[in-house]
């Protein structure tokens, strides 16, 4: 991932009234060598008010141990950056991602948004 790109997303929230989770998916190489990065959110509502937030998105456990589901030099993680977001309103959303970071980050190969009801548990 190169340290200016920038991913845009635009969901369409129908129904306001519920929550959701709010998930940065990641694909990278197993033989990254960072332990975690850090991204900035940037979210703009269908009337144009702009929310801006910082996350930071875990790759190792604290051992080392790559986090998520590896397949042979793949690893998916998942993040919940917020749980049980109510959105202000309905209608279509602009979420840019962008690392936060001075160099690229080598081994990462994607980045995605996932907004999803929670589960029952």
């Amino acid at each position: 991932m190169k340290k200016d790109e920038v991913h845009t997303y635009k969901p369409t929230i129908a129904d306001n009234a519920i929550n959701y989770n709010v998930i940065i998916a990641l694909r990278h190489h197993s033989e990254i060598t960072k332990s975690e990065i850090k991204v900035a959110l940037e979210m703009t509502s269908p009337s144009g008010k702009v929310t801006k937030t910082s996350h930071t998105l875990p790759l190792r456990d604290a051992s080392g141990k790559l986090l998520g589901e590896v397949a042979v030099h793949i690893c998916d993680t998942e993040t919940i950056i917020m749980k049980d977001y109510t959105f202000p309103e309905n209608g279509e959303y602009t979420v840019k991602i962008s690392p936060i970071t001075d160099e690229d980050i080598n081994g990462m190969m994607e980045i995605g948004l996932v907004i999803e009801k929670p589960k029952a548990e």
